[in-house]
């Protein structure tokens, strides 16, 4: 994961521009569930304003990092659009059932069951993202584990207390995930090795699976073994390649490029210590000469 900077008033500035009315449209929708005192609707069009987290999110998952279809065919299928907060009950995370198919277990609590959902936060602009479906429906469903006590609020930023293990990558509204997960190779792990961001990294890479899934695993190799090629010419090639290769590594790091988090910690690593660097990169292509 990475943050995706945006303020507030940019982010409400880009949903006018795509759908316009759609803001005004999501206050009234809000006070109906206020008045309600629950997430209750027929038609809900939050769809309409999904192009705007794609183009932010650069095509990618907010949480794997895995580049998506372009936008003219994968908004409706590959992209769903997500609410990081969920809008109806929410269940205890882990349940027993993925306890014990995941071998999960935790000496910290992660937050009890709320039946009544974060339903004022439905169509709160800063409660969005877009994922994968894997992500999105299988993984992430209606789950929200927390340290804090849960609240009902109509803005996240009033809902810092809970202390949400899941990271949030959009704005500023939550930290940096650069700076609480980073990368071994192709496995993710948290950066501190303890405390808080901890946890926090814990918990999200075991709620995602981010260190279990061989589309992601494969992805990682490939970058990482292009990274490291790259950085190599770089170093001993031709004035000509170096230019070329100066250039790569740039789109490789960049925001916009897929498992970019993996591929910055690469970097890092190759900086320190080339040779590891490189024992990482051959494991690396061994993996993907097994997998052809």
């Amino acid at each position: 994961m990475i943050r995706y900077p945006i303020s507030l008033n940019d982010l409400r500035v880009r949903i006018e521009a795509e759908a316009p009315g759609w803001l005004a449209e999501a206050e009234d929708r809000t006070d109906r569930f206020r008045q309600a005192r629950r997430y209750e609707e027929n038609s809900p069009n939050w769809s309409r304003v999904k192009p705007v987290y794609m183009r932010l999110q650069h095509g990618k998952c907010a949480y794997c990092e895995r580049l998506l279809a372009a936008e003219d065919f994968g908004g409706a299928i590959e992209h769903d659009m997500e609410h990081y907060r969920p809008k109806g009950a929410v269940p205890p995370w882990p349940s027993a059932n993925i306890a014990r198919d995941r071998r999960i277990s935790y000496r910290f609590a992660t937050g009890e069951a709320f039946p009544e959902g974060y339903y004022l936060l439905a169509y709160h602009v800063l409660n969005y993202a877009t994922a994968c479906k894997k992500c999105n429906s299988p993984l992430k469903a209606s789950y929200f584990p927390i340290a804090g006590e849960r609240a009902q609020a109509d803005d996240p930023v009033h809902l810092r207390a809970e202390r949400p293990f899941l990271l949030y990558p959009l704005g500023d509204l939550d930290e940096d995930p650069e700076e609480v997960l980073t990368f071994a190779g192709i496995n993710p792990v948290p950066r501190v090795r303890q405390g808080v961001r901890w946890r926090r990294a814990r918990v999200t890479i075991d709620f995602c699976e981010l260190d279990q899934r061989e589309e992601l695993w494969r992805e990682r190799t490939e970058k990482i073994v292009t990274l490291f090629l790259a950085l190599e010419m770089l170093r001993s090639g031709s004035e000509r390649n170096r230019e070329l290769a100066g250039r790569a590594i740039e789109t490789l790091l960049s925001s916009t490029s897929s498992h970019v988090n993996c591929g910055r910690a690469f970097h890092s690593l190759y900086q320190e210590d080339r040779d590891r660097a490189e024992e990482i990169a051959r494991a690396a292509q061994s993996y993907l000469d097994s997998q052809s």
